[in-house]
C-alpha cells in the first residue's frame, strides 16, 4: 500500500510538472503565432521602463500571482517578442503587485485585533522590501543596465556561449527576427516531451 501510495505521488508530481512545461510552451508558441502586431505593442509598452513597471505592477494585481506575471515575461522574452532591458521593470513591478496580495491576506485577520495587527506587519515588512529594492535598483538599472548584463552573460555561460549576442538585440529581436541566437547550442528535453501536444493544441502552426 505504501510503495503504491508513494508511485500514485511521483506520478501525480510528474504530471504536474508536464502541465507546468506544457502551459508556459503554449504559452510561448501562442505569443509567437500573435506576430508582429503583439510585438509592436508590447515594445511600445514597455519602451519606457516607468510604464514597464507599472504594466508589471497592474498584470500582477489582476492575476494575483507574481509567479505567473513573471513566467509570462519569461515566455514573451524567450519567443523573441519582449526585449531582457524591457523586461526587467516589469519583473521589478510584478514584485511589486505581489504587494497587494499580501495586505488583502493581512486584511482577512481584521476581525481580530492582534492579529491584524501581526499580519499586517508582516506584510509591511515585505511590501518595503520590495519598494526599497525597486527604488534601488531600478534607477541603476536604467541608468547602467547592469541586470541586462549580467544575466546575458549568465544565460551565456548556461548555454555555451558568452552572451554577447543576446545583449546587442535586447534579448529579443522581436517578430522575424532569430532572437538573436540561431539554432539552441543545446539539447532541450522539455521541449521535445512538450512539443506534440503543444502543437496539437495550437492547431500545427
Amino acid at each position: 500500500r505504501a510503495v503504491a501510495l508513494a508511485c500514485v505521488r511521483v506520478l501525480g508530481l510528474l504530471t504536474a510538472l508536464y502541465i507546468f512545461f506544457f502551459a508556459l510552451s503554449l504559452m510561448s508558441e501562442s505569443f509567437t503565432i500573435l506576430g508582429g502586431g503583439l510585438t509592436r505593442a508590447i515594445e511600445r509598452l514597455t519602451t519606457n521602463p516607468l510604464a514597464g513597471l507599472i504594466a508589471g505592477v497592474l498584470v500582477t494585481v489582476l492575476l494575483q500571482s507574481s509567479s505567473t506575471t513573471t513566467s509570462i515575461i519569461v515566455a514573451l522574452v524567450g519567443s523573441g517578442d519582449l526585449a531582457v532591458r524591457n523586461a526587467v521593470p516589469m519583473v521589478m513591478g510584478s514584485n511589486i503587485g505581489t504587494s497587494i496580495t499580501n495586505t488583502l491576506v493581512a486584511v482577512a485577520h481584521i476581525k481580530s485585533r492582534k492579529e491584524f495587527e501581526r499580519a499586517f506587519a508582516g506584510a509591511t515588512v515585505h511590501d518595503f522590501f520590495n519598494l526599497l529594492s525597486v527604488a534601488v535598483l531600478l534607477p541603476v538599472e536604467v541608468l547602467t543596465g547592469y541586470l541586462e548584463f549580467v544575466s546575458g552573460k549568465v544565460a551565456g555561460a548556461a548555454a555555451g556561449g558568452d552572451g554577447d549576442d543576446m545583449m546587442m538585440d535586447g534579448g529579443g529581436g522581436g517578430a522575424g527576427g532569430d532572437g538573436g541566437g540561431g539554432e539552441d547550442s543545446i539539447p532541450n528535453p522539455v521541449k521535445y516531451v512538450v512539443s506534440p501536444a503543444v502543437h496539437l493544441v495550437a492547431g500545427g502552426q
